[in-house]
């Protein structure tokens, strides 16, 4: 059982990689990849068996409106990433949850017996890249260190996904021969904090155990590659990633990232 276990959720992994509505859930059941669980394998069958329902859904670029790179650079004020009124240009979402067991308080007696899980401390961190109207990547997975609170996990968040923009405008500017990719990319976070904390260096104190991340992120906007702005968290396409959903809120963020009708995911 563990072999086919392992098999599958490696050709889970694969497929996630242009998948953005199953990036979640693969990141969760592949967390027990080393010892795979019965329940973990059943859950990476559903996973499967999702993917045959929607056998024809993938992630649509362009529309008739775009007819030339030039099309693709910003217009204008950054718009929401749920806005009707979003441009075609680069863009980037990104959110973090903070795990439960992390805040929890046991006695000695509890903690001794709760079986040990060394990931179970780790805030789940989630980003997407959007062009074109579409996302053409989507990253969802623990994040290496504990968190101690919400702030200190999306601003960990956002440092990595600019750490990734990094290498996602240096393609951007070989491949258009420098027409894309100059312009600072809006980072779009929910949380207030990290976005005070990416744009004042004065802001960082409580929060100093993580002050190379946040001195970085602040090189980042000080050198226009980023542009980390406040999205209200019901608007934020990137808690599908890193948070279980209703449905109806996971189909519209998904008709977001696929660039499709909600309806295809009924």
């Amino acid at each position: 059982m563990r072999r086919q276990a392992r098999s599958l959720k490696g050709a889970l992994i694969y497929i996630a990689q242009v998948h953005p509505g199953i990036a979640h859930a693969v990141s969760r059941v592949c967390s027990l990849m080393a010892k795979p669980t019965h329940r973990s394998y059943a859950c990476a069958k559903h996973i499967l068996a999702w993917l045959c329902r929607h056998r024809a859904l993938g992630v649509t670029f362009g529309g008739p409106h775009l007819q030339s790179l030039a099309d693709l650079q910003p217009r204008g004020a950054a718009q929401p990433p749920m806005s009707s009124l979003r441009d075609a240009s680069l863009a980037c979402t990104v959110d973090s949850d903070l795990s439960g067991r992390a805040l929890q308080k046991l006695s000695l007696a509890e903690a001794a017996a709760a079986p040990p899980d060394r990931a179970s401390s780790r805030s789940q961190l989630g980003y997407e890249f959007s062009i074109a109207g579409g996302c053409f990547d989507a990253t969802s997975r623990r994040q290496p260190s504990t968190a101690l609170d919400t702030a200190v996990a999306e601003t960990f968040a956002c440092s990595t996904a600019a750490a990734h923009l990094i290498n996602v405008t240096g393609v951007l500017r070989f491949i258009s021969f420098g027409v894309l990719g100059a312009d600072p990319v809006p980072v779009w976070c929910d949380n207030e904090v990290a976005v005070m904390v990416a744009n004042d260096a004065s802001s960082q104190k409580r929060m100093a155990y993580i002050a190379r991340r946040i001195r970085f992120l602040q090189e980042l906007v000080k050198l226009r590659l980023a542009d980390v702005r406040s999205v209200p968290g019901k608007v934020n396409p990137a808690d599908a990633l890193t948070k279980h959903l209703h449905k109806q809120t996971y189909r519209e963020y998904m008709a977001r990232l696929y660039n499709c009708g909600v309806s295809t995911f009924c």
